[in-house]
């Protein structure tokens, strides 16, 4: 009875060691030169014969932000449009994601239905979320890179995570478009103007985007130094109007630029 109870145990040892989980993560990506755009697949396999469901996850991964700027997600088989209980019910919620903060980006799948997680995930690459930018400069390299500290896969109730050795595949790929210039790609997709110009205590900006934008201007003065900065949100084919407080400036000439866009004109404010 003892020998057969030390047999199951080392049985089970063996089972769990053969059976742990590992998986492997990397980008599928496309370059749109026409559109300026580059999109990012992410993609999931079981590295080993044994797959697995997968369970709630979070996916973290950074990125380049002065070559490419976040503008849309995609989740993909991992939510609730796959129906694939019975056919008429998805045992995950809708992604949540978060791709506010310039360079970084992170998605959260929640499974609902612990019993029932599918689609499962084998030795081929599936689809989990698509990740779109527009190109700030094609001569960069994007540089994704997932995060080994904040991605987990298959996470327990207990916040263990079941997939115990995650590898992955990042990509640093230049975005050359040999057919088009950065300054061709983005002339005129925001374009700035002024109301009055010199000025006393204050002025207008007039500002026209061909697309929904939230972006930081930066005003400087003639050695270089940054004066002020002001956060603006803009939306598409509509005309803002943006007010920038100079009063407590110097009289003197001072330079406007757009931090998040270097192609965006600049302008030249002189103050009394």
């Amino acid at each position: 009875m003892k020998g057969w109870s030390i047999i199951s145990v080392l049985s089970l040892v063996m089972c769990i060691t053969t059976n742990a989980q590992e998986a492997d993560l990397r980008f599928a990506t496309q370059l749109d030169c026409a559109k300026a755009q580059y999109c990012a697949t992410i993609e999931m396999r079981s590295s080993n014969d044994f797959g697995f469901g997968l369970g709630t996850s979070s996916i973290f991964f950074t990125y380049n932000a002065r070559a490419v700027k976040f503008k849309s997600y995609k989740s993909l088989n991992f939510d609730e449009q796959n129906k694939c209980i019975l056919d008429q019910f998805s045992p995950y919620s809708n992604h949540q994601y978060d791709g506010v903060s310039p360079g970084k980006f992170n998605t959260t799948i929640t499974l609902d239905i612990v019993e029932a997680a599918c689609p499962n995930v084998g030795p081929e690459y599936i689809p989990v979320a698509e990740v779109c930018f527009d190109i700030l400069d094609p001569a960069k390299k994007v540089n994704l890179k997932f995060s080994e500290k904040h991605t987990h896969l298959d996470l327990a109730e207990e916040q263990i995570q079941m997939v115990e050795k995650l590898n992955f595949k990042n990509k640093n790929q230049r975005l050359t478009c040999n057919d088009l210039r950065p300054e061709e790609l983005f002339t005129n997709s925001l374009v700035m103007s002024l109301s009055h110009n010199p000025v006393e205590k204050f002025v207008n900006l007039n500002i026209l985007s061909k697309e929904d934008d939230v972006f930081t201007l930066g005003l400087y003065d003639l050695t270089g130094k940054l004066v002020l900065e002001k956060k603006v949100e803009v939306f598409k084919e509509i005309h803002s109007v943006v007010r920038l407080d100079m009063e407590e400036l110097l009289p003197g000439v001072y330079l406007l630029k757009n931090l998040n866009n270097p192609y965006t004109n600049e302008l030249k404010i002189v103050k009394q």
